[in-house]
């Protein structure tokens, strides 16, 4: 912090007070006034439904004529209820910052104010008082982090009573301007609750809101660090950089002839190139004619929107076709940086709005897949077009730029949300159907494995009964009693060809067959089994019933091996290569981590690279399913698969986060680091 006692300039308009700000804490104020500026337009609509209610509520005639007054006074006086605010606003920020607002204008916001205090305005000075220490209870840590940071810039100690964004300050703001319309203590009573629950309440909110102003004032400050060292070496006076300083009209008039030079390179089919800073700044200086100066604010906004398309062209992970159409959006973007810095701090701005979706939407784009005229290379190459010759100085251009890529990539999205469900559908499916296997030849092993059925019957059990047992789980699930009976066959029938045949076995195998062979004919008839088969098994199986009844087991009898058994066998052994496999443990917990969504490029030797999404995680079956922006799948592995593609670089994860955040946070992350080593 500079200098505990700064000289105090007295008599300066509040105007030109705010010129003396120091940048960061002007463009702080700047936000500020434009979200308290919201906060009164909601508080105004709110005004006219709530006198609008207790008019209809009065109880007399005269009560309704005071709320009706009340609600005329607010109409005629809201812009001058707002302006007055805004300039106790400005007073506020010129003390902390060592200046004194002159007395005349103190005198125009106070010289109505109500000598003598009345019992509403005594009530409304204490209303006001609980709103400041509930915001200063519940907003205590955001609050805090704001002062902290905005004492770095100020000559002044700021403190919860004095900063100029504070609650106290703001409400003792609001009962001024207050005192100062027409109407009684009960008048300014409501228009006091209004104020509370419009502003007060969402200070918390407000606050959130400046915090990312000040974060992205960390890079201002820096360029204007910058811009001091340049000065110290420019052999240029201070007075002749003024003397040729480019108004931001004309600023904006070369960025729009540059623009449009872009556009007809694109068009033309001509590739665009990286522009540097100082390239871009002789370019400025040749097209208007002389050798000039630009703003420092405005140049600080360009250098930033720079710094981060320069992390744009070096990003790896949109296709370079994609990459190259994405630079037409330089020019645009420094002029919305020049117009409007909250593209830097408003996550929603629809600027960044427009870069991101672009290259969300370029992401998954493979060269070649879609040259016609309504593919997506030439949707996102029209959309920028659009822009570069549409956009002079309106940022609702690019609001308009955005709607017509949503409206003409919709129809698209949604096919390929559809297409994505179905093999998602699909897979699932196919997964239960696996499941559904692996029970049931987990039920049939044992038996199969055993040695001790005669071929019939293993042959039944395997071809037959497998497909019945099958069917039955998945149409009827694990818990169902069909399954049970389906098990409870199985046994009966193992049981029927293994048992002694003592007396008793005897007698309960002949008690027992109606019974089995009805289930077994039942089941048949379930999979709709040829007549041919099912009549040579069912045949079989009854000579031996008879055979073992007449205690005469002969060739009916033999011994059969376990088809299950070797069936399952390739699957074992292709585990077991999978466990003998290298794959190292922190590539199995990165997969783990990685998120449904997460888009990948894929290089698989003598292949063209392709890129592809996460669609699935089917865990029960240990299967990664994934798709191409079509929704179409390309690629299944296992986790330990998936694990060795990351590992041998066969699966390269690609950066889906939002382009423009993530440039704004490497700028950010460079101007730290460049104060940490300084």
């Amino acid at each position: 912090m500079s200098d505990p006692s700064p000289q105090i300039l007295t008599e300066v308009p509040a105007f030109e007070a705010m010129q003396h700000l120091p940048a960061p804490v002007l463009r702080l104020r700047d936000n500020a006034v434009r979200l308290l500026t919201r906060a009164f337009n909601n508080l105004f609509l709110g005004s006219d439904d709530v006198l609008f209610r207790l008019a209809a509520e009065a109880g007399s005639s005269e009560e309704q004529n005071a709320y009706f007054e009340y609600l005329r006074e607010i109409r005629l006086q809201r812009t001058t209820l707002v302006d007055r605010y805004m300039r106790t606003l400005d007073q506020a920020f010129a003390r902390v910052c060592g200046l004194a607002v002159a007395p005349q204008e103190l005198a125009a916001v106070s010289a109505t104010q109500v000598d003598v205090p009345t019992f509403e305005s005594i009530e409304l000075a204490l209303a006001l008082e609980t709103s400041v220490s509930a915001v200063q209870k519940q907003s205590s840590a955001t609050l805090q982090a704001l002062i902290a940071v905005t004492n770095q810039w100020l000559p002044v100690p700021v403190s919860v009573r004095n900063f100029p964004l504070g609650p106290r300050v703001l409400c003792d703001s609001f009962r001024m301007v207050a005192e100062s319309l027409q109407m009684d203590g009960r008048g300014r009573q409501i228009l006091g609750k209004l104020f509370d629950k419009a502003v007060v309440q969402q200070l918390e909110r407000i606050y959130q809101r400046l915090q990312e102003v000040l974060r992205s004032s960390e890079l201002a400050a820096a360029a204007i660090e910058m811009d001091a060292s340049a000065l110290a070496k420019d052999p240029h006076t201070v007075e002749s950089a003024i003397a040729g300083a480019v108004t931001r009209e004309q600023l904006l008039q070369v960025l729009t002839e540059l623009q449009r030079s872009d556009a007809q390179r694109l068009v033309a089919g001509s590739p665009l190139e990286s522009q540097t800073l100082e390239h871009l700044q002789r370019q400025i200086q040749q097209l208007s004619g002389q050798a000039v100066e630009v703003a420092a604010s405005d140049w600080q906004a360009i250098e930033l929107m720079q710094k981060m398309f320069e992390f744009i062209v070096r990003d790896q992970s949109l296709p370079p076709p994609m990459q190259a159409l994405l630079r037409g959006l330089h020019i645009p973007l420094l002029k919305v940086a020049v117009l409007d810095d909250a593209v830097f701090s408003e996550a929603g701005h629809c600027a960044r709005r427009l870069l991101n979706e672009l290259a969300n939407a370029a992401l998954g784009w493979q060269e070649g897949e879609d040259s016609g005229p309504h593919g997506l290379f030439t949707q996102v190459q029209n959309c920028v077009v659009y822009l570069l010759l549409n956009f002079t100085e309106e940022v609702a251009v690019i609001q308009q730029a955005l709607d017509q890529f949503h409206g003409s990539r919709e129809q698209e999205s949604r096919r390929a949300s559809l297409l994505e469900r179905r093999t998602i559908d699909a897979e699932d499916g196919k997964a239960a159907g696996e499941r559904a296997r692996r029970l049931v030849d987990a039920e049939l092993h044992p038996y199969l494995a055993s040695g001790q059925l005669p071929t019939c019957v293993a042959e039944l059990l395997q071809e037959a009964w497998h497909k019945v047992m099958l069917v039955t789980l998945l149409k009827q699930g694990a818990t169902s009693d069909d399954w049970y009976a389906c098990r409870q066959t199985v046994e009966l029938l193992v049981w029927s060809v293994t048992a002694p045949m003592d007396g008793e076995g005897r007698a309960k195998l002949l008690q027992t067959l109606p019974d089995l062979l009805t289930r077994l004919r039942q089941g048949l008839d379930l999979i709709a089994m040829d007549a041919g088969p099912r009549s040579r098994l069912l045949d079989q199986l009854q000579q031996t019933h008879l055979q073992r009844l007449s205690g005469d087991e002969g060739s009916g009898t033999a011994v059969a091996g376990s088809p299950v058994l070797a069936d399952s066998a390739p699957v074992a052994g292709k585990e077991s290569r999978d466990e003998g496999d290298s794959v190292s443990a922190g590539h199995l917990a990165r997969v783990d981590r990685v998120a449904k969504g997460s888009w990948f490029e894929v290089r698989a030797e003598g292949a063209d690279p392709c890129r592809c999404r996460l669609a699935a995680v089917i865990s029960s079956v240990d299967k990664y399913i994934f798709v191409d922006r079509s929704g179409v799948k390309v690629s299944e592995k296992s986790r330990r698969e998936f694990a060795r593609a990351l590992q041998s670089g066969e699966f390269v994860v690609l950066d889906d986060g939002m382009l423009f955040d993530r440039a704004l946070s490497s700028v950010i992350g460079d101007v730290r680091r460049g104060r940490g080593r300084s």
